[in-house]
Formats: structure tokens, C-alpha cells, sequence
């Protein structure tokens, strides 16, 4: 491990606003921040390495960051040319349901990498196969796929402990009605 590279909320998902790099305590690592100065990798940030992993857990809302920040480190390994590697995880909302207006393509944002309903339906893997093939970044992607998973199963009936992805995410309850507020 050579470097770590944190969303909006910082390392343990707690921080609000721009987060700043820093270094971890326990080991020393860099700690590159995708939300404060640059919202993707940059060449300095990716010297010397030989693959980024990605393993976060999303909030299965289009305009959660994560999947922008996902999006972003995929087209950086990609110019890299480095393997990008996604440790799949549960969509919380199932991901069997599909809800909502789709983006119109012209409005791509950081909260809004791809034309997809409010509510998508699918897991980070998933949309990180979509982006690459849909954008045709060109990554050389590998999905890591959950044992056990099952598409229709809520956060809850996974048997998973819930680790708040932001402070404003504390719970299952508050991610559901994420993307109806």
C-alpha cells in the first residue's frame, strides 16, 4: 500500500465541506483528498503506483459523489494505464428497483457523472463496468463480486454491520429517504 485516496467525507466518513490531504497516523501513508483541491487523481497522486482499488460504499443515489469519485480514479487509471479494481459492495436500496427521473446528458456534474435514474439500481461494480464501457474510458477494470449477495436484499437483510458513508448517512432509514428529499 502506497497511498490512500478519500471521497467527500474524508477517511472515515465524517468530514464536511473540502477535506483536506493529510498523512495516516498509524502508518505515515499519503492521504490524497478527492474533494478539496482536485476531485480525481492526479499524476503526482498516482506516482509509483501499480493499481488502484477502489472499495467504498455507495448510497444508490445518482447524485451521491461516491460514484463520480469512482468515475473519476477510473478515467485516471486508465490514462495511467494501470488495473482499476472495484471491491464490490451492497447497493443499500436493493438493487432491483430503479426510480426517478433520468439526467438529461448535457447536465454532467460531480453530481451527476451519468444519465441514470435518481434511484439506479445497481452496485458500484456495476456502474463502474457502465462507465467504463458507456464512456469507453478504456480502464482495465476488475470487479471483486460480493459472495452471497443477493440484488433484492435491503442494507439490512444483508447481514452486514451499517458503517455511516457520510455524517449525513447514519443510517438505512436516512439513506432511503436520501433520494426522495
Amino acid at each position: 500500500l502506497k497511498a490512500i485516496f478519500t471521497p467527500e467525507h474524508g477517511l472515515f466518513g465524517k468530514g464536511e465541506g473540502k477535506i483536506a490531504s493529510m498523512h495516516d497516523p498509524p502508518t505515515g501513508l499519503p492521504v490524497h483528498s478527492l474533494y478539496g483541491e482536485t476531485l480525481a487523481p492526479t499524476d503526482s497522486m498516482m506516482k509509483d503506483l501499480d493499481v488502484l482499488v477502489f472499495d467504498i460504499q455507495d448510497a444508490g443515489a445518482r447524485f451521491y459523489t461516491y460514484a463520480t469519485t469512482m468515475a473519476y480514479a477510473l478515467e485516471a487509471a486508465a490514462r495511467k494505464g494501470i488495473p482499476f479494481i472495484v471491491l464490490d459492495r451492497p447497493n443499500p436500496l436493493t438493487a432491483e428497483v430503479v426510480q426517478g427521473p433520468s439526467m438529461e446528458k448535457e447536465l454532467k456534474s460531480f453530481t451527476g457523472y451519468f444519465p441514470m435514474p435518481i434511484r439506479h439500481g445497481m452496485t458500484l461494480g456495476e456502474l463502474a463496468r457502465m462507465f467504463n464501457s458507456e464512456n469507453r474510458i478504456g480502464a482495465k477494470l476488475k470487479i471483486v463480486s460480493m459472495a452471497g449477495y443477493r440484488r433484492g436484499d435491503w442494507f439490512d437483510e444483508t447481514g452486514l454491520s451499517w458503517v455511516a458513508p457520510s455524517p449525513n448517512l447514519r443510517n438505512l432509514g436516512q439513506t432511503i429517504l436520501y433520494t426522495g428529499v
